[in-house]
């Protein structure tokens, strides 16, 4: 939903400035990158069959199902839970309905990285 606001947005506010534009676009394109993160952690591909996979991993964390939500497939081949958890916190954040308390790519470069940088250390200590 938060995706069609952009785009109502965006088509119904003609004078719209070119910074005003690209700052929405890349809000979008954050948006899209989260429903990406949601869709490889947990699985599900996004289909025009009115399933919100944003409403259901927000319904299954407030629950505190949250391992339920990952895919099967990437918990029987060895992914770190705690890693995956990270992940999902950050898609969330990318998927939040409000564009402007979305972060920007940069900020998500950051904590994916730092992801990165914790699990690298980790298989230092594991050898």
């Amino acid at each position: 939903m938060a995706e069609n606001q952009d785009q109502i947005v965006l088509s119904h506010n003609r004078n719209l400035k070119n910074k005003d534009l690209i700052a929405a676009t890349f809000k979008a394109d954050i948006y899209a990158f989260g429903m990406i993160l949601l869709e490889l952690l947990t699985g599900k591909v996004i289909k025009n069959d009115g399933f919100d996979l944003v409403k259901w991993v927000n319904s299954v964390v407030r629950e505190e199902w949250t391992v339920e939500v990952f895919d099967k497939t990437l918990i029987s081949q060895g992914a770190s839970e705690e890693r995956m958890m990270k992940l999902l916190q950050v898609a969330l954040k990318c998927v939040n309905p409000s564009p402007n308390d979305r972060p920007s790519m940069s900020q998500v470069a950051v904590m994916t990285n730092s992801l990165k940088e914790e699990e690298e250390k980790s298989i230092s200590f594991d050898t």
